[in-house]
């Protein structure tokens, strides 16, 4: 029988890490230091030893980042002719004969029986075959592995306070299995490992290999569980049991105030079934970290699965600092390198900026090892969505592929069904060839269709290189989407398609409703001004709805007259019943009450026999506020009631008469039942993504809680107000604010803050032509000076007020309406 030489015992040892001879991150049993541990020898011999296979090409030496260290370090591989004789001696090794001492007895056996009979004893394959080859006689009396492994704490550990509080609720729990799921590098073992800290009992920690099997687990877990005096298990594998029944009946006694920590599960299977095993006996706990989720580890009662994503950007951040010591902005090449990934953040941090792209190929590698073709299709089709999924089935894929992207992490589920995640997403979409995204992106168009979400559909549709079909799907779904949410991506997906009148008249509407009517009329004029144009009117009528929410009354009545000559010509009712339905509201802000009358009676005949439902209300509603500003509220209270319950109202027009009810009630002495309509009013425009609406709406919902005495409410609700209507180029809707902060800071006892923004109030639309808005500002600031006892100034106000009247006919106060 012959001895192998310590060259020979390298290249067995070497030979269980060739799956790491392209990996940028290696282990440490691949370093001289490594190899000199693992055999038992000085590092000197090991190095003189390697000098020599590297001459005989048999091994090869490169620099790589070792697990755990800071730095690159030498690292050393097998060349296809070091891997055959290393295949080689790993064939005789189980073939020689040896003497195998056990149990007080010596026995000759075969190589691959003795390494069984160590393999029982907690020693791995890897430790076994060199014993083997290390001599002829072989003791497995009282061998034991190794002192035991400390948790692998990273340090800094940072971030992560969710998934740690999950774990830590977990532990606390009757909970016997959590499983932490992930990509390579991206924290799972520092997780498992900080979180195994918080545990008061026992801590087994193993990491698993390829290599291992159940037998060598349970030995390295009995030899444990022997050292804390539970020795039944590490006794029933001697005796050569490994029954199930068996292994249950003992642990489910001897793991109890006992936590489990196994990493890298994903490499042995043999190993999940036993880890069932533990866990389905109940007492002790397991907490273990895969790539994907083990089909032996699905559905343990009780189980706990934790799903980790790329650190997010504070903690990117704190990470690299604290690695590099520096600040600002100079950390920002390496966090947009490492894109949250824990692994490539810290290669980065000890790295200089050339190692960039090796950060980018971590990250690659560890999401795409093991992805086949049939799983990347269907990453893809998750890939190129911007929102989840709710129904994966719609884009072809099937059942068993998204189970295969859950087990490996790739992809989470949420309330709103699977999304990929980011870093995910990040990889694969450069990697996705032209002709295959655009293919996903069409799949996602036609499922978006089909649950009719033509915003999704267009958006799909534009990244499929069809960007007129997507246009021509938003110009006959878009007059249904002004009055929802997705206004405001709507007008962004349209300012990026070919332009069409259709779509500059929505593009232009959209704008308008975001509050950014200055960039409509760019769009329009050219339609506007072509007498020829079959949407002239349109384009008009829009113009002037516009100049009219900006308070630009002669620019407003101006496009309106137009507008209706247009429509008139053109012999359509329900273009013309719009247009003078919203000419009617410019000349009741202008005072003129009966001139605004007088077109809602030509308007709503032609819109009644028009179908159209939604300016039906709106003119219905207008007729209603004329009888508020007439001094009539209960009139105008009785209609705007009977208006509420019309089917024709949509979430704007419910909006517009809510605030207009409230008004009526607020003058009738009901203050509180007004602010109570007023936030209503604020919900229902929020819903029909109308800001304006909601911000007049909370501006004067402070009016009705000053009123009914809640000063902190009001002034609650006009800083809300504010907010949501930050953006808008709107006098009126500025001055109604500034008024009743006014109002708000004369309740406190401040006057001097008070009179500063009532006079504010005044200024921001004298001279724009709302005779009645004006009116009732300046009537506001009269009232402030006369409770002030400053009589001369209230009566200078009184009499400004008398000069402003006498130019229109007897109106009181304006009102936000919908036009």
């Amino acid at each position: 029988m012959s001895q192998a030489t310590v060259g020979e015992r390298i290249l067995v040892h070497l030979s269980w890490y060739l799956r790491f001879a392209d990996a940028f991150e290696c282990p440490r049993e691949t370093t001289q230091d490594g190899i000199a541990r693992a055999l038992g020898i000085s590092r000197a011999h090991a190095a003189l030893e390697l000098k020599r296979l590297r001459a005989a090409a048999r091994a090869e030496e490169r620099m790589a980042h070792v697990v755990g260290g800071r730095s690159r370090r030498k690292v050393y591989f097998l060349t296809p002719g070091g891997a055959s004789a290393a295949r080689s001696l790993r064939d005789h090794a189980r073939e020689k004969s040896v003497l195998l001492a056990d149990h007080g007895e010596r026995r000759e056996v075969s190589g691959a029986e003795a390494i069984e009979a160590l393999k029982s004893r907690g020693v791995r394959e890897p430790e076994a075959t060199l014993l083997i080859l290390g001599g002829d006689l072989v003791d497995a009396r009282g061998r034991r592995p190794g002192a035991p492994t400390d948790l692998p704490l990273a340090e800094p550990f940072v971030g992560r306070d969710a998934e740690l509080a999950t774990l830590a609720s977990w532990l606390a729990s009757p909970g016997p299995l959590a499983l932490v799921l992930g990509v390579a590098g991206i924290g799972k073992t520092a997780l498992v490992a900080r979180a195994a800290t918080l545990f008061e009992g026992a801590v087994w920690y193993r990491k698993m290999y390829g290599f291992e099997d159940a037998r060598g687990f349970a030995a390295a877990l009995g030899d444990f569980l022997h050292r804390i005096d539970r020795p039944r298990l590490r006794n029933y594998l001697a005796s050569g049991g490994l029954d199930g029944h068996g292994l249950s009946a003992i642990l489910q006694e001897d793991l109890a105030g006992v936590l489990l920590v196994v990493d890298d599960v994903h490499a042995a299977s043999d190993v999940a079934g036993l880890l069932r095993l533990a866990a389905d006996a109940g007492c002790g706990k397991v907490l273990a970290a895969a790539r994907d989720r083990p089909d032996a580890l699905a559905g343990v009662d009780g189980a706990v699965e934790v799903v980790l994503g790329g650190l997010g950007p504070e903690a990117s951040r704190d990470l690299v600092s604290a690695l590099t010591g520096r600040v600002g902005d100079r950390l920002e090449p390496i966090l947009a390198a490492g894109r949250g990934h824990p692994m490539a953040l810290r290669i980065l941090a000890r790295s200089d900026p050339s190692t960039a792209t090796g950060a980018e190929r971590v990250i690659e590698d560890a999401i795409l090892e093991g992805m086949d073709a049939d799983l990347e299709a269907a990453a893809a089709a998750l890939a190129v969505l911007r929102a989840p999924c709710p129904r994966p089935a719609e884009l072809g894929i099937s059942p068993s592929r998204l189970r295969r992207l859950l087990r490996r992490g790739l992809v989470a589920r949420g309330p709103r069904g699977v999304a990929l995640h980011d870093l995910v997403r990040d990889v694969l979409l450069p990697r996705l060839p032209p002709a295959v995204a655009r293919g996903a992106h069409r799949e996602a168009a036609r499922a978006a269709e089909a649950r009719e979400d033509p915003i999704e559909a267009a958006y799909h549709l534009a990244q499929a290189e069809r960007p007129r079909a997507a246009r021509d799907l938003l110009v006959a779904k878009g007059p249904g989407l002004l009055d929802s949410p997705a206004v405001a991506e709507l007008a962004r997906l349209l300012a990026r398609l070919p332009m069409s009148s259709g779509s500059k008249l929505l593009l232009a509407e959209a704008l308008d409703r975001l509050g950014r009517g200055e960039e409509a009329p760019p769009l329009l004029d050219r339609i506007a001004g072509d007498p020829r144009h079959p949407r002239r009117a349109e384009a008009l009528l829009l113009l002037g709805r516009i100049a009219s929410r900006r308070n630009e009354l002669p620019a407003a009545q101006r496009h309106i007259r137009d507008a209706v000559a247009a429509a008139v010509a053109l012999g359509d009712p329900r273009l013309e019943g719009a247009a003078r339905r919203l000419l009617a509201v410019v000349r009741r802000k202008a005072g003129d009450a009966d001139g605004a009358e007088a077109e809602l009676d030509r308007a709503i005949p032609l819109l009644e026999t028009a179908g159209d439902p939604r300016e039906r209300v709106r003119a219905h509603l207008d007729r209603a506020t004329v009888r508020l500003q007439r001094g009539d509220p209960a009139g105008a209270g009785r209609e705007l009631e009977t208006l509420l319950a019309d089917a024709g109202a949509g979430p704007r027009e419910e909006a517009a008469i809510r605030s207009n009810l409230a008004i009526a009630w607020a003058q009738m002495g009901r203050a509180d039942d007004a602010a109570v309509l007023f936030e209503g009013s604020a919900r229902a425009a929020e819903r029909g993504g109308d800001f304006r609406a909601a911000g007049y709406a909370l501006a004067n919902a402070a009016d009705a809680y000053l009123a009914s005495g809640r000063g902190a409410d009001a002034q609650h609700s006009l800083a809300r107000a504010r907010e949501i209507s930050s953006g808008f180029a709107d006098p009126l809707l500025e001055s109604t604010i500034l008024t009743n902060e006014g109002k708000v800071l004369a309740s406190q006892g401040r006057p001097g803050p008070a009179e500063e923004r009532l006079r504010a109030g005044v200024e921001r639309i004298r001279g724009l032509g709302n005779v009645v808005s004006l009116i009732a500002r300046v009537d506001e600031l009269a009232r402030f000076y006369e409770s002030a006892g400053r009589a001369e100034e209230a009566l200078r106000c009184r009499r400004e007020t008398e000069e402003i009247r006498a130019s229109a006919r007897g109106m009181e106060r304006a009102t936000p309406s919908l036009s």
